[in-house]
């Protein structure tokens, strides 16, 4: 099936509608809601 998939994220109930990216420092930011017009991502 998917022998490549891999776990990219988490979802936590305490910080609910924010999306946090860690850095590769270690750091964290965040990633605001897109604007306008909302496109398919193709990976």
């Amino acid at each position: 099936g998917f022998k490549d998939a891999r776990i990219i994220g988490e979802a936590r109930s305490e910080r609910e509608g924010l999306v946090l990216m860690e850095t590769v420092a270690g750091g964290l930011r965040i990633v605001e809601r897109p604007m306008g017009e909302i496109v398919p991502r193709i990976c």
